[in-house]
């Protein structure tokens, strides 16, 4: 009679496990004396596996793979199913989002550094779940009062999550100032008066320039233009500039229109 084939009872089963943790991979089969064991990962044979037991006592990423395992006797040989192993770092936090106090309308980002294998982010406002903030960074285009919270970020992989620090954004509306402008000008009539103020602050802003103290309803742009200009737009230029908590006016610019110079009609004689 020849050697029969052997038969696999228990299959190696697939598992995720962290990095440092021991791999233990089993088989069982029934068969006669004279088995042999020869372990493979993705397709390659494993050297020094040759037990009913593969043991890697401190696995990395690098030991992911696909695992399977050929019994054989001299009557032939039978492979096992395949184990799927995923060996991951644990995530872990290495910088802690920052908190911050900032005027509205600020840009800003709030992020985290963390480190690990296939990680995964969530960030948290008030404890809820962001809808797509799902990166190791959440930008602020402008920041609103409605951005006022504390936030958290959730960090995970298939091994293990942890969770940030909160971080307290505040966030505030700050008063207007001036920051350049308007100026005086002088220019010739048919010319253009150009006047343009720079502000700091919290937008939105609205302007109101006055001339002479009186309101031009036109004139509501932070850059007040008025073209082929004439004697009569000669005055006192000042802005008034608001936020939703401020309203400050600017310091007089003083526009002087003068006349073109008379013409002179020159006529040359040539005998």
């Amino acid at each position: 009679l020849g050697f029969p084939v052997p038969t696999i009872t228990a299959h190696p089963a697939s598992m995720t496990l962290p990095s440092g943790t021991s791999l233990v991979l089993s088989v069982s089969a029934t068969a006669p004396l004279g088995v042999k064991y020869e372990w493979y990962k993705d397709d390659r044979s494993v050297e020094g596996q040759i037990l009913p037991l593969l043991t890697i006592l401190s696995p990395t990423p690098a030991d992911s793979g696909t695992y399977m395992v050929v019994v054989s006797t001299p009557g032939g040989h039978v492979e096992s199913q395949p184990a799927q192993i995923i060996v991951q770092d644990p995530p872990r936090i290495i910088s802690q989002p920052m908190s911050a106090a900032l005027g509205v309308g600020t840009p800003f980002e709030l992020s985290v550094n963390a480190s690990g294998t296939d990680l995964h982010y969530q960030w948290y406002k008030g404890g809820q779940p962001i809808s797509g903030a799902t990166n190791s960074t959440l930008p602020f285009a402008q920041l609103t009062l409605a951005d006022k919270s504390s936030y958290q970020v959730g960090v995970s992989n298939l091994v293990d999550q942890v969770e940030s620090e909160a971080a307290m954004l505040n966030v505030f509306y700050i008063p207007v100032s001036f920051t350049g402008g308007p100026y005086s000008t002088n220019l010739t009539e048919g010319g253009t008066i150009q006047l343009t103020v720079d502000v700091a602050g919290s937008s939105p802003f609205t302007h109101q320039w006055m001339k002479n103290g009186l309101p031009l309803p036109w004139a509501t742009n932070s850059t007040l233009i008025i073209s082929s200009a004439i004697t009569n737009d000669s005055g006192s230029y000042r802005v008034s500039v608001a936020n939703p908590i401020s309203y400050v006016t600017s310091s007089a610019a003083n526009v002087t229109v003068t006349p073109p110079p008379p013409f002179s009609d020159c006529t040359l004689s040539m005998r």
